[in-house]
């Protein structure tokens, strides 16, 4: 017992020692760089990068240098300040179906290169391999390298850690939040450092690496594979141990799991089950089947229980509906995982994803007061890291929201030479930053495109918090509208800075619709970035059904195939197998909603199927189990999309009212009241729909206040309908308000201002679009002169729509030898590239006018036809309305009038519109009254049998086209 205790003492003691240190712990340390995967798509030995085969390769190296030979590592993928001196820079090439290959390399000197064999990624236990093979095979390479630079291995006979130290880490473990797992990591590698690899530490910091991986997954870095490898490796190690068979594939199963990869996690199992090893199975395992089963009940029951492990199943929980694209069962998940786990930041990061505007509002500004008060927490909990509080105590309160930039700059500083423990102080500043510039992307994004309001002023605030990170030039156009010109600026902004880095980008979206990464940012276009991004992130569940809704049909339905082999359990790619091949699967709906356990949005798609085919009673009988289960926009809408059509009109409108009852987790309520009031403006009744309108326009979104506006003018309430415009147009960047006041000739001039607002957003004052704009308005207030100065002084390039607007200047300032000159010289202008066969006609049209001074009846009557006949809106109104100036012209005012009113009556091209009002007045008419029509927002069910004489007509249609090309 004496002895024990002796032992129990010391080990405490030495696990406090590495927790200090102190110099003599650790005298040396090694660095390694980020390396970038070549690409190549062509010839049979194409590359493809994979971040995590590359961390794979890259962690192994930093497991050998730390676990081997006892020293410090320094990671430039966690942003880790290097050593001066020894650091390492490793090449690696991952050529497709063959073998993943390093070279590692110091001072441009080649110390070790090997190539191992590997299966891909959608093929199972390929993960599990390739870490194999970085111990087994890369392993003793990278120790002979280490040995080469004069580094020795360490011997150090395993000693088993104390009750008292695995029962800290473990009450770490079961706190899921990343500062827990920080710290159980940090714990577990500081015992490793002393007593060497036991089962007990090594499985533990694979759990630990594992539940860090999770809870990076929204990062803007892609910090997750760093700890999804580690995760690995340290699992994989656990073969290595004698007797430890069970526990190997136990942890590699847990690891799988957390990443994302559950068919590799059900495979370990099936593998150790194949082994009969008759150990006992850790209760975390239940957890594990659970998820890879995707059995939301089963966690459900755990989280609500009394174990130790209910917050990992609270997150859980959540996984399993996070993806499935049932968003609001995912949002009532979250909250109901919240109760069991409040603090967590993962959740509310998952939430953001999903929610709309409502919720938003709480899950882009409570994420920074949470972090205050976790960092506050944990930092009390860290006293006995003297690493960590030493740099605590030279910082007022390092928590707070001002106080986080020089606490991490602090942090990263002290990793250099006084902190030798594993994860580095600098990793624990890294993760803050990460933090700090998720929620700052977040709560930008939701300003821009939620709420339409300008967000630099917030971007701008929040500077310091970004001013290092290696997306800091993308932080700067957050806040603007991500048109291709704002986008080159923003990778021109990136370039400056250097070869960013880039390999380590996620996937989450906030600063481009699929951020880059894999490619340098000195060379490359967006879409090359874009395309990187898309064949290098990994085939973890939220990367694949990211690719997945972005593939064309054929091949996202091969992808859904190849995911059987990464999770085939999941609700996602059921749902997505039956809607893109429901003619093969029709016939087994019963069998995929048993399989996903009758998952919500498997059952939404099933009611969709069968609504699209013409089938709508069953449709109905899914949409109404649907409601049963998520209390949804997409089933309450759907259910009374289908009660209308079969002539139930108060049923639909009483099932729309039912919807209203429930919380309203976005806009759905304003939503499918602004289909209703649409609908019933379709219906001729807006006396009947301005009261759906105005629930609609509660939620102040700029559609529903649109749809108020013209319900207004439709029952000709203008004074109400102007004060609605204004409204809109004060918070969101439109020219309806303008539109308005030019139709019905109110308050033109603050209807311009306003206007002007929103044009000098988009447009320098030097534009040629803005000077022509503003020409335009010199038009309706009377000053036509002005306007050909300003038209004639943006006319670079002439284009046949300018010389029209400069003719009508010209006709309206009683210049009519200028007017005609101008006529003749559109005729002569040379076609522009994207111009179609109508406006070839105009020109033959004005060439022959403009030498006869008459109107050549039979190109006029081909013009007319072609005018009439065309399927574009564009050519309906934007040529038509240039036909009827040049008939106004020379005298043919009637023939004029008839292409002036169908322009006006228009909604499409704002200008033309307003200028066919302009000449309809100025030739003593009336401006006709626009009635704002919408089609039904519940449109007509299509028969299997009409869709398919459809499909026919169709093809015959198209055969006809061929043989009359060929003759």
């Amino acid at each position: 017992m004496l002895k024990q205790m002796k032992l129990s003492l010391l080990t405490t003691i030495s696990v406090l020692a590495a927790l200090t240190s102190g110099p003599t712990l650790r005298a040396e340390s090694v660095g390694l760089t980020m390396c970038e995967m070549p690409s190549r798509t062509e010839g049979e030995d194409w590359y493809l990068p994979s971040v995590f085969y590359r961390e794979l390769v890259r962690q192994g190296f930093l497991k050998v240098a730390r676990d081997d030979f006892g020293l410090a590592t320094r990671d430039a993928a966690l942003r880790e300040p290097l050593p001066a001196g020894d650091t390492f820079d490793m090449d690696i090439v991952n050529i497709q179906k063959k073998l993943l290959s390093f070279s590692l390399k110091q001072n441009d000197k080649l110390l070790q290169e090997a190539e191992a064999e590997y299966r891909i990624l959608h093929d199972r236990s390929a993960a599990a391999s390739i870490a194999a093979s970085v111990l087994n095979e890369f392993g003793p390479k990278y120790a002979q390298a280490l040995e080469d630079t004069g580094h020795k291995k360490r011997t150090v006979e395993p000693k088993e850690p104390t009750a008292e130290a695995l029962a800290k880490i473990d009450a770490l473990l079961n706190h899921i939040e990343i500062f827990a797992q920080y710290r159980a990591v940090r714990l577990c590698h500081a015992e490793l450092a002393v007593n060497g690899q036991t089962s007990a530490i090594v499985s533990r910091l694979a759990r630990g690496y594992a539940n860090m991986s999770q809870l990076c997954t929204f990062y803007l870095t892609e910090m997750r594979m760093c700890y999804a490898a580690r995760a690995l490796l340290y699992a994989t190690e656990l073969h290595k141990m004698p007797k430890e068979k069970a526990t190997a594939y136990w942890n590699q199963a847990y690891v799988f799991t957390l990443i994302g990869l559950t068919k590799d996690s059900m495979w370990q199992l099936e593998m150790l089950e194949k082994e009969n090893v008759g150990a006992k199975r850790p209760d975390w395992m239940q957890l594990v089947d659970a998820m890879n089963a995707y059995d939301f009940k089963t966690l459900h029951d755990l989280a609500d229980s009394e174990s130790d492990h209910r917050q990992l199943a609270a997150l859980l929980m959540f996984r399993t509906a996070e993806f499935s694209g049932a968003g609001t069962l995912a949002i009532e998940t979250a909250k109901n995982a919240m109760q069991y786990m409040p603090t967590s930041l993962r959740i509310l990061h998952g939430m953001d994803r999903l929610a709309g505007v409502g919720y938003r509002h709480s899950t882009t500004a409570y994420p920074d007061q949470l972090l205050h008060h976790l960092l506050s927490g944990h930092l009390e909990q860290l006293k006995d890291d003297p690493a960590i509080s030493d740099v605590a105590s030279k910082v007022d309160n390092p928590g707070a929201l001002d106080d986080r930039p020089k606490f991490v700059a602090l942090l990263r500083d002290h990793s250099v030479d006084k902190d030798e423990t594993e994860p580095s102080t600098a990793v624990f500043g890294t993760i803050i930053e990460e933090l700090d510039v998720l929620h700052l992307a977040q709560r930008a994004e939701f300003f821009r495109r939620s709420l339409g309001v300008p967000a630099e002023e917030f971007v701008q605030s929040r500077k310091e918090h970004y001013k290092n990170h290696p997306l800091a030039a993308c932080f700067d156009f957050l806040a603007i509208s991500p048109t291709p010109a704002n986008r080159d600026k923003m990778m021109n902004a990136l370039k400056d800075t250097g070869n960013v880095d880039v390999n380590f980008v996620g996937t989450r979206k906030y600063i481009f619709q699929v951020i880059p990464k894999q490619l340098p940012m000195k060379s490359g276009t967006v879409a090359d970035l874009s395309n990187a991004a898309y064949t290098s992130s990994p085939a973890f569940e939220p990367d694949y059904c990211i690719k997945i809704r972005s593939a064309s049909p054929e091949y996202a339905l091969q992808m859904l195939h190849w995911m059987s082999d990464i999770n085939p359990n999941s609700p996602f790619r059921a749902a997505e197998i039956l809607r893109l091949d429901w003619e093969k699967e029709k016939d087994n709906v019963e069998k995929w909603l048993q399989r996903t356990k009758r998952h919500p949005s498997v059952i939404a798609t099933v009611a969709g199927r069968y609504d699209y085919y013409g089938d709508p009673a069953s449709s109905e009988k899914y949409w109404r189990e649907y409601i049963t289960a998520v209390p949804s926009h997409t089933g309450y809408s759907n259910l009374a999309r289908l009660q209308y059509l079969r002539g139930d009109k108060q049923a639909a409108l009483d099932t729309v009212r039912q919807f209203l009852q429930q919380e309203d987790h976005g806009l759905y309520h304003a939503s499918i009241s602004n289909a209703v009031a649409q609908t019933l403006m379709a219906e001729g009744d807006p006396g009947a729909a301005l009261e759906w309108a105005k629930e609609s326009a509660n939620s102040y979104s700029g559609w529903s206040l649109d749809t108020l506006a013209q319900c207004y003018v439709n029952l000709e309430m203008f004074d109400e309908a102007h004060e609605t415009y204004q409204a809109l147009d004060e918070r969101y960047t439109s020219q309806k308000l303008y539109f308005f006041a030019v139709r019905h000739e109110r308050d033109l001039q603050d209807a311009w201002e306003l206007r002007k607002v929103h044009l000098l957003r988009q447009f320098d004052k030097k534009d040629p679009t803005l000077r022509v704009l503003a020409a335009l308005h010199q038009i309706y207030t009377g000053n036509p002169a002005r306007a050909a100065k300003l038209i004639e002084g943006a006319m670079l390039e002439e284009t046949y729509i300018d010389a029209i607007y400069l003719a009508l200047a010209m006709d309206e300032a009683g210049d009519t030898e200028k007017r005609d000159e101008t006529i003749q010289r559109i005729a002569d202008l040379k076609p522009q590239k994207d111009e179609g066969d109508l406006v070839a006609e105009i020109r033959e049209l004005l060439a022959s006018t403009s030498k006869n001074s008459r109107v050549d009846k039979t190109r006029l009557a081909k013009l007319m036809k072609g005018i009439d006949e065309s399927e574009y809106e564009a050519d309906k109104i934007v040529v038509g309305f240039c036909v009827a100036f040049v008939l106004e012209s020379i005298g043919e005012t009637e023939l004029a009038r008839k292409y002036y009113v169908r322009s006006a009556e228009s909604e499409y091209e704002l200008n033309t519109v307003l200028l066919s009002c302009h000449r309809l007045r100025r030739m003593g008419d009336d401006v006709p009254r626009i009635k704002f029509s919408y089609p039904s927002r519940f449109k007509p069910i299509v028969t299997a049998q009409e869709k398919a004489a459809a499909e026919q007509k169709a093809k015959e249609n198209a055969n006809e086209n061929e043989e009359t090309e060929s003759e």
